[in-house]
């Protein structure tokens, strides 16, 4: 299956799939962090900008989680962390973090396989 269609399967909602919730706050902050990331990836470095992404991805599970509605909240949990836990590699390895963020973009690919409906 290739990204786009696993993009547009993701987009299709679940009827297992219970409503999330998230705060006003929660969004004007994830907008403002991902606004200045924008802004900063035009003078930063320009790996900078992948690692800006992989933590809004590791922000917005947070705000899933802190929702306490997250239909794997465990799942989430566990990918989070782990995001936490490897984007620290930009800074000393990174053919490392170049290899994490193919794996967990397969990972998340494999987890909206298995839980959307075809």
């Amino acid at each position: 299956m290739s990204p786009r269609q696993v993009e547009k399967r993701a987009r299709r909602i679940s009827p297992k799939s219970p409503e999330l919730v998230v705060s006003e706050d929660d969004v004007l902050e994830l907008m403002a962090y991902l606004l200045a990331s924008a802004e900063l990836c035009m003078s930063e470095p320009y790996h900078y900008g992948s690692f800006r992404l992989l933590d809004g991805a590791s922000r917005l599970a947070g705000y899933a989680i802190g929702g306490g509605r997250a239909r794997d909240e465990a799942w989430l949990a566990a990918l989070k962390r782990e995001i936490d836990d490897h984007k620290g590699l930009l800074m000393w390895d990174r053919e490392a973090y170049v290899a994490y963020l193919q794996e967990v973009t397969g990972k998340v690919a494999e987890h909206i396989k298995r839980e959307m409906p075809a």
